[in-house]
């Protein structure tokens, strides 16, 4: 892909190749700076939302370790609201808290 740049005093740049577009947030469009983490599970196995998200809209739920390696867990405004009732839920039926026997939002 090709784009005509405006350098100014009469000059114009052509530019081509590929550009990673910037990831938005799915709640106001402004750019994304964290993905959601809470755990699903689609066609049997586990994953994350990865919902892209602003920090406004990312709730902050803390650190988790994983791989000795120290995160900041973020969810999106959906899982936020409903992630206790989701977590009471999964463990009233036994199921895993990580989702991996089933999700409430991505049942498959």
């Amino acid at each position: 892909m090709c784009e005509r740049i405006d350098l100014g005093g009469g000059i114009y740049g052509i530019v081509c190749g590929s550009r990673r577009r910037e990831k938005l947030c799915a709640i106001c469009g402004d750019p994304s700076t964290k993905l959601c983490d809470f755990p699903i599970t689609v066609k049997g196995k586990t994953k994350t939302c990865d919902l892209p998200l602003c920090n406004r809209h990312a709730s902050d739920r803390g650190e988790q370790t994983i791989d000795g390696k120290i995160d900041r867990v973020n969810y999106c405004p959906d899982h936020e609201r409903n992630a206790e009732k989701i977590f009471a839920y999964r463990k009233e039926n036994g199921l895993a808290r990580d989702g991996s026997e089933g999700d409430l939002f991505n049942s498959s």
